[in-house]
């Protein structure tokens, strides 16, 4: 989660719950599809987030000189 930094707000972390809630709840059920599912877009979910907060930390790189 550190790699999200500023972006775990309150919802996102109250969705993070709900989801792993979800993932949970299907393997206790016997459920392997819906758990796999569940996982996936828990997964995607979380790589979506820590993307776009890592787009908008980073500077863009320096021009050079020979484009001043």
């Amino acid at each position: 989660m550190a790699q999200v930094g500023e972006a775990l707000t309150v919802e996102v972390m109250h969705a993070s719950v709900r989801e792993h809630r979800a993932i949970a709840k299907a393997i206790v059920d016997g459920d392997g599809v819906a758990a796999a599912a569940a996982m996936r877009a828990h997964l995607e979910r979380a790589a979506t987030l820590a993307v776009a907060s890592r787009e908008a930390d980073v500077e863009p790189p320096p021009l050079s000189r020979g484009a001043q």
